[in-house]
């Protein structure tokens, strides 16, 4: 095994990660501190897989934190 086998596996955990939490409608901030991508990564990804394809019942939580 080679060790540029698995450069990409923290990257792909991190992204997994994001997913599920933007499915159990977790804020923005707790995803990006969790996850440390940043505040713009997760719009798109929340855009791309979630609000294009025509999930129901995900919403994103605006304003500050109760």
């Amino acid at each position: 095994m080679r060790f540029t086998d698995d450069r990409y596996a923290g990257e792909r955990s991190q992204f997994e990660l994001a997913l599920r939490m933007i499915r159990h409608e977790a804020r923005t901030r707790t995803i990006r501190e969790c996850t440390g991508l940043s505040d713009d990564r997760i719009r798109k990804l929340y855009t791309t897989y979630f609000q294009n394809n025509g999930v129901a019942g995900i919403k994103r939580r605006r304003g500050k934190s109760p």
